[in-house]
């Protein structure tokens, strides 16, 4: 291994350790890139709380947890099982009880996140505003990474997180 190579090799696992104690924030924007859209999961008496990304306790950045954090706990956020189509992303807090996941634009207005299906085992996740117009979900990183949200199935994937049936889990991923 040159010097060169070396010293590029430590940037990464020093980057990688750095980044792994960050918490992302998980944003819709529009496709001109100009708006950026908080996402909350929001319950019945409509309090809100922030959706956010956040690395495995190992360090590894290829895949990111999305979670709701609530009082400094962290919900999961799933995409619910239903009859194909669009599937609701849901945070699901300990006692079954489902959260809105919402996307919350400039005016107040709150935009459904919903996966659609796709072949294979990763759905798209989106807001999809009342006219039906879709905003890609990503999340950001403080040093300016962006991942992409999505749904993953995968054999790994349970059946039920706290008595609620889900689809997919929901990550934050590296753009390919």
């Amino acid at each position: 291994m040159t010097l060169k190579s070396f010293v590029f090799a430590a940037a990464l696992v020093l980057a990688s350790v750095a980044a792994a104690d960050e918490v992302w924030h998980v944003k819709a924007y529009d496709h001109a890139g100009e708006t950026l859209l908080s996402i909350w999961a929001i319950d019945a008496d409509g309090n809100q709380f922030p959706i956010k990304a956040l690395a495995p306790d190992d360090g590894d950045l290829s895949i990111l947890r999305i979670k709701a954090v609530i009082d400094g706990d962290e919900i999961p956020v799933k995409v619910i099982a239903a009859d194909g189509g669009r599937r609701a992303v849901k945070a699901i807090a300990v006692d079954g009880t489902l959260l809105d996941v919402q996307a919350i634009a400039s005016d107040g207005t709150l935009i459904d996140i919903k996966a659609l299906d796709q072949q294979g085992e990763v759905l798209d996740i989106k807001a999809f505003d009342t006219d039906d117009v879709r905003y890609p979900v990503k999340a950001y990183g403080s040093d300016g990474h962006a991942y992409q949200v999505k749904g993953l199935r995968t054999d790994e994937t349970a059946d039920a997180v706290h008595g609620v049936a889900i689809h997919a889990d929901v990550k934050a991923l590296p753009p390919r």
